[in-house]
């Protein structure tokens, strides 16, 4: 996974002194795959990650101590998690609705049920939720990019995050003024 050494020991001398060891298994994945793009639930001791160990960029649920679980994969990309605020569902990005496109769905953990929020002609990603449950995302439509927000109880009606000029990158919600 991100920022986790492979075949790290710990204790050993080739392991940095973060103490940073590999959570999935050795014989996780092939030889070249990815383990990547972490976000820990702020409501349990669960982690979410992308893994491209199946051949596709999939969600894997990671509890700990140890254990792991396919959450949403398949053919497509699902990339991107991050966790809503009661720790109950996942909104990523993923090319499921077809090729030269990407949207964003919505995994409820209770149940499994995987719900597409955007539609839009463009490619929307890199989501991020706010305190109060409202999904903040890149849009992008003929190579400009642009911040919108969306209530995932209504994903119908998005809204412009105004941003003056410049690249849009990353969202990250925070609290405070």
């Amino acid at each position: 996974m991100y920022g986790v050494i492979p075949n790290c020991d710990p204790n050993g001398p080739s392991c940095p002194s973060s103490g940073a060891a590999r959570a999935t298994p050795n014989d996780f994945g092939f030889s070249g795959s990815i383990e990547t793009a972490p976000a820990w639930s702020n409501t349990s001791s669960r982690l979410v990650f992308v893994a491209t160990n199946a051949g596709s960029a999939d969600l894997y649920d990671f509890t700990l101590p140890a254990s792991f679980a396919l959450m949403a994969g398949g053919e497509t990309a699902e990339v991107e998690p991050s966790w809503s605020p009661n720790g109950q569902s996942v909104v990523f990005t993923s090319n499921r609705a077809g090729p030269g496109n990407t949207d964003l769905f919505l995994l409820t953990l209770s149940g499994g049920a995987v719900t597409r929020l955007t539609t839009a002609a463009g490619s929307e990603s890199q989501p991020t939720w706010t305190p109060d449950g409202r999904i903040i995302y890149v849009e992008t439509a003929a190579g400009v990019s642009k911040l919108r927000w969306l209530d995932p109880a209504d994903p119908a009606t998005t809204y412009p995050i105004e941003t003056g000029t410049g690249n849009v990158l990353r969202p990250t919600a925070t609290t405070g003024n």
